[in-house]
């Protein structure tokens, strides 16, 4: 949380606390998965929310948004969130670089993490914290 405060961040919640699965860590993935269903806290503005439901140009997949997160060794770096729509449920997700993540922090299966969200003045940013290693 010291980390948070150091970057000017507000509005602190508790996104999710989930068990990291093997298709979390999975490589050809590439993808940190936040089932909606599992959600603690609404963590989007109205604007967000409607801004990644809105397809792409391709008009298949939504629309992404560059969001800051503290990795657990307190790195700071830059993922994609984005909303995907299964059949019967949707899940956020962290994409682009979050395997390089998931390395440099040493996160295996199992271990139980907690996702928080903060803002920086507007922008959306997240800290990711590692429970099995407190």
């Amino acid at each position: 949380m010291d980390q948070i405060q150091r970057m000017g961040g507000s509005q602190v919640m508790l996104v999710i606390e989930k068990t990291l699965f093997k298709s979390d860590l999975d490589r050809g993935l590439n993808r940190f998965s936040i089932p909606c269903i599992q959600i603690k806290n609404e963590f989007l503005e109205e604007e967000e929310k409607t801004n990644l439901c809105t397809k792409q140009n391709d008009g298949k997949h939504n629309q992404g948004m560059q969001v800051s997160v503290i990795e657990p060794c307190l790195d700071v770096t830059t993922l994609c969130l984005k909303k995907w729509d299964f059949n019967s449920t949707s899940s956020y997700v962290l994409i682009k670089n979050w395997i390089n993540v998931a390395d440099k922090n040493q996160l295996m299966r199992n271990m139980k993490v907690h996702l928080w969200s903060f803002r920086v003045n507007t922008a959306l940013c997240f800290a990711l914290v590692n429970l099995s290693r407190q």
